[in-house]
């Protein structure tokens, strides 16, 4: 009987799995190079995205005179590192490298502290926490959380300006106390003024940005409703300003008089003037002959 498989002989055939590994260990090898190089990895090619971080001119940070500084440089950094789409593990580095003066020398012994690998392996908010420790004090930082804690909407104050003034504070509070995206967006809604809140109360949002967006289409609505407000005569109230208060009265309704009839109404004018004089003449002969008679 002829042997089809082997072709006559009695070896064993290849082994099929070790084949294809062999063939595709150099291609493995060659993308965990490309990933060494810095094609995008977060722990792996810090000085592509220390490029594209300084092509945006971060601000240098010496130290901090006030707490206000402190968050406002680090929602400085927070800006440009949503303009570059850099990822969470190089965020540390990437603010560090524009530290200097008293600000370098804490960081410096910050890490040697923390020791060997702290550097590659810390979070963004690892870092946040330790700088906020650092340059505002403890007692701001409470201060910080119940101001977050009882905030709400001002009087004058609109869903616009309402939301920078809660990001603000979020971003001084931290994570650890403003919670996650759908947590903050229900903390904001329930600050708004009642006939806003009553609109959206029952309506659960991902994020604080759109319930801005519901919140400011309330207001728009309201305003527009206030503008089209009119008189028990039907003719619509309207807010004028400095210098137009007593215009509004003497044109409403006489657009589509002419000069003729103004000149009528001079003329009526003038006629019911000389009846006023001769009624009163006429009043003051008879007065005069109601008198006594030793009186005239």
């Amino acid at each position: 009987m002829v042997n089809t498989r082997n072709g006559g002989s009695d070896a064993n055939p290849p082994n099929i799995n070790e084949i294809v590994a062999q063939a595709v260990a150099p291609a493995i090898q060659n993308l965990r190079n490309e990933r060494r190089d810095g094609a995008g990895s977060s722990n792996e090619g810090i000085h592509v995205w220390i490029e594209r971080f300084n092509k945006l001119k971060p601000n240098p940070f010496l130290s901090a005179t006030t707490s206000t500084e402190a968050g406002d440089w680090i929602n400085h950094c927070e800006k440009l590192f949503q303009v570059i789409g850099c990822p969470d593990g190089v965020k540390a580095r990437l603010v560090a490298f524009k530290f200097d003066g008293d600000a370098l020398n804490w960081w410096t012994s910050y890490v040697q502290a923390k020791g060997d690998g702290f550097v590659e392996t810390c979070t963004w908010v690892a870092f946040r926490e330790a700088f906020y420790k650092r340059f505002i004090p403890l007692s701001e930082q409470q201060r910080y959380e119940r101001v977050y804690g009882t905030i709400y909407q001002l009087e004058q104050e609109t869903a616009a300006e309402y939301m920078e003034r809660f990001l603000r504070l979020a971003s001084f509070v931290g994570p650890t106390v403003s919670g996650n995206a759908a947590r903050q967006a229900r903390h904001y809604k329930w600050g708004f003024k009642r006939w806003i809140l009553d609109r959206i109360v029952n309506t659960d949002y991902a994020d604080v940005s759109m319930v801005c967006d519901a919140a400011r289409n309330i207001e728009l609505l309201h305003e527009s409703g206030n503008s089209n407000k009119r008189s028990r005569d039907g003719n619509r109230i309207q807010h004028r300003g400095p210098g137009q208060q007593d215009r509004g009265s003497e044109f409403r309704g006489r657009s589509d008089q002419s000069y003729d009839s103004r000149g009528q109404f001079d003329r009526s004018y003038d006629q019911r003037r000389q009846d006023q004089r001769g009624n009163a003449a006429r009043q003051a002969r008879h007065y005069k002959w109601g008198l006594k008679q030793k009186n005239i």
